[in-house]
């Protein structure tokens, strides 16, 4: 039987910690519903199970602590500038402009490949409000236990693993119905499906891969115009920053009058 609780009511947060780690559960984000598992060996087949995962597919990660996940690439411009400790406004400002984008960044080397890393690279998903909150639950349960697909080299990263709401390599894509996700949950083994009432429908969210200061669009998606635009503006302000920190003549410029930060 499968429970259906909305994302906001005061029990949710007992009947996430009934079922994750048990079976699948089925979230529904901004735009489209996913499926979701712990980060570990057991949550990753409890997910291939569900979808019939084929072979050349990964995992996404549904991002609770973003600091936690910017750390996997602690070298890349924007992961540096969005980190600086003095500055905590720069990760809220970030996190608020990329709302419901997925950041696709290199992590290991290219060879590397796994449930979750493909060409050495992850992406996640960037949320906020009560789906971050619920995610970072979902990390804190994670940490309880065994068998982390990411180890001591990646600081056992332990965001919720996520994929759609479909069989592997659907031709119907993503599911954005309630109706059809709760067909979906009833018929895969889904034990819990998180409705959420500020979900609009729309899709899947846009992909943008980032390699030091380069950015390339891999999905489009709803806002993906804007959302790039934003991106593009922060990537600007990393490099900037860089650039002012190694070159000492321009440490007469403060990048924050240059940049401000977005509303």
């Amino acid at each position: 039987m499968v429970e259906v609780i909305e994302i906001a009511d005061r029990h949710a947060d007992e009947h996430i910690a009934r079922h994750f780690g048990r079976s699948p559960i089925v979230v529904q984000l901004p735009t489209v519903f996913a499926i979701v598992a712990p980060a570990t060996h057991a949550g990753a087949r409890l997910l291939d199970r569900c979808k019939d995962r084929l072979p050349g597919k990964y995992y996404s990660f549904l991002i609770g602590n973003l600091a936690q996940y910017l750390r996997l690439s602690p070298d890349a411009p924007l992961s540096q500038y969005l980190l600086d400790v003095a500055r905590p406004d720069r990760l809220h400002a970030f996190a608020r402009d990329l709302e419901n984008t997925f950041l696709r960044t290199q992590i290991s080397a290219k060879t590397c490949a796994s449930q979750t890393i493909c060409e050495g690279r992850v992406q996640g998903l960037i949320l906020g409000g009560l789906l971050e909150e619920k995610m970072r639950l979902m990390e804190a349960l994670t940490q309880g236990l065994n068998g982390k697909l990411f180890g001591s080299e990646h600081g056992h990263y332990c965001a919720p693993i996520a994929s759609s709401c479909n069989m592997s390599g659907d031709p119907a894509g993503s599911i954005d119905d309630f109706g059809r996700a709760l067909d979906f949950a009833k018929s895969r083994g889904v034990g819990l499906v998180l409705t959420n009432a500020s979900g609009t429908g729309g899709g899947s969210n846009p992909i943008f891969g980032i390699a030091g200061t380069e950015l390339e669009t891999l999905r489009e998606g709803p806002g993906g115009s804007e959302k790039r635009r934003l991106l593009e503006r922060w990537l600007r302000r990393a490099d900037f920053d860089r650039l002012q920190h190694a070159t000492p003549y321009l440490a007469s410029f403060d990048s924050r009058d240059s940049f401000q930060a977005s509303a």
